[in-house]
Order: C-alpha cells, then sequence, then structure tokens
C-alpha cells in the first residue's frame, strides 16, 4: 500500500511536470477553454459509465505561488492561502519528506467533497500550490463538474489572485454494456467525438493507456514534439475482471 508521503510526492511530481510541460493552443482561453474540455470530457464519461456505482471526480489546480527568501515562509503562506480558502488556520501539516518540505491542509466541503491544499518549494526561489477538489458522484451528476471547476477558479483568483494550471480527470466502472467490448471499441468510442488521435500508448499486465492529441481539446502538454490533450486508461481487475476507465484533459495525474 502507498503511504501518504508517497502519494503526496508523487501528486506534487505530476503536478510540477504537468505545469512545466503545459501550453495552450491560442492566447486567452485559459479559463473558457478549461471549461470547454471540461465538459467534453463529462459528455464521452456520462456515456460510458456503469449508472449504478460511484464515479471519482478530480479537479486540480496548480502551478508557481510566491517567491520565498527564506523556507520558514511556508508555514505562513499555506495559513495564509488556507485561510483564503476557507480551511481552519489551526488545522494543518508540515512534514518533512524525501529532503522536501510540505504544507498540507484538508477540508470537507459542504456538498460532499474535499478540498486539499498542498503547498511546496519550487526552483527559481518559488514556491507551488496544488488545490484538488475530489468528490465521489454517480454518472448522472457528471454534468456538475465544469460548474465546480468555476466556482473553484473563481475562488483561487478573487480571494488568492492565482491563476493555476488546471487537470481534470474522472474513473469509473465501464457500463454493464461496455464490460464485454473490444478494449478498441471502448477507447474508439471515446476518442471519435473528440477527434482524438492516437499519439502515445502504454501497455501493462491489465492496463491500456493512451495518450492523443486532439483539435477540440484546448489545452495540453508537450511529450517530446506532441501536443498531448488526451489521456485514456484502461484497467482490467484481475480478480473479477471488471474494467475501471480513467479520462483524463491534459493528461491523467492519478492512479488507473
Amino acid at each position: 500500500m502507498r503511504t501518504r508521503t508517497s502519494w503526496m510526492l508523487g501528486l506534487l511530481a505530476a503536478a510540477i511536470l504537468l505545469a512545466s510541460a503545459w501550453t495552450v493552443q491560442a492566447q486567452g482561453m485559459l479559463t473558457s477553454g478549461a471549461y470547454q474540455d471540461a465538459e467534453m470530457l463529462t459528455e464521452q464519461a456520462v456515456q460510458a459509465y456503469d449508472k449504478e456505482t460511484p464515479v471519482r471526480v478530480v479537479l486540480k489546480a496548480s502551478g508557481p505561488y510566491r517567491s520565498y527568501t527564506e523556507k520558514a515562509k511556508l508555514l505562513g503562506y499555506g495559513q495564509e492561502l488556507g485561510g483564503l480558502l476557507g480551511m481552519p488556520k489551526e488545522e494543518y501539516e508540515l512534514r518533512e519528506q524525501q529532503g522536501e518540505t510540505v504544507y498540507r491542509q484538508e477540508l470537507e466541503t459542504a456538498d460532499g467533497c474535499t478540498k486539499t491544499l498542498l503547498l511546496t518549494w519550487w526552483e527559481d526561489a518559488q514556491t507551488f500550490v496544488i488545490v484538488k477538489k475530489e468528490c465521489t458522484i454517480n454518472a448522472a451528476e457528471l454534468s456538475k463538474l465544469p460548474v465546480w471547476q468555476q466556482e473553484l477558479e473563481h475562488e483561487l483568483q478573487t480571494r488568492a489572485q492565482w491563476q493555476p494550471v488546471w487537470n481534470v480527470m474522472v474513473q469509473g466502472e465501464l457500463s454493464r454494456q461496455l464490460q464485454r467490448t473490444e478494449a478498441e471499441d471502448v477507447l474508439g468510442r471515446i476518442a471519435a467525438p473528440l477527434a482524438a488521435v492516437e499519439a502515445e500508448r502504454y501497455e501493462d499486465r491489465g492496463t491500456v493507456s493512451v495518450s492523443y492529441t486532439s483539435s477540440k481539446l484546448k489545452h495540453s502538454v508537450k511529450s517530446g514534439k506532441k501536443e498531448i490533450h488526451l489521456q485514456v486508461g484502461l484497467h482490467t481487475d484481475s480478480k473479477d475482471g471488471s474494467r475501471r476507465l480513467t479520462l483524463g484533459t491534459p493528461m491523467i495525474t492519478t492512479e488507473y
């Protein structure tokens, strides 16, 4: 089992990679493009997921935050940002993890989701922040995802004056209709409406992960010379044979 320490460091590493590689196809599309990508992603997810099993939704905002002159300021920055996001000032963790200091806070929100704040050091004397909202819902509620994203971005912009990079993921069991469908057909059903063209593929025991370029999705990350707009992961459980589908734009930064 992964420890909380390794999970947090893995999350930070993936978010920093995303922020470092993130690009936009056109200027001025940061906000509207992110919402459009989330809407198109959820449209495909609603059709693919089982209606009777929970769906996991992850909205992750990340990026460099404030510069610093001494690392002792991390606690103050974390408490200040946490306060702006409505988190209790006295409820936080500050840990040394594999040589890195990480500030962490967590809050259960009124809509039944979990909001997490992570803050650590980055390059060029800057701090790096992740604000993550994670919810467990049913497939019929996936239309809430772009709304939650807009609400969270508004909160970050108006209270913290911070413009992050967005990473949106959904994960759930395939519908009964698709459980027996060939993997390539499942991937094709997701890719075709998004005009997505396969760019990279990874296969391991029970897991297929495909990265796509798309002319319809606005935000992307660089992978070599390729622009990646979408990742799709299909995992088959080795015990019962059930299949779990993970969708991420522009990439997946969680376990399949």
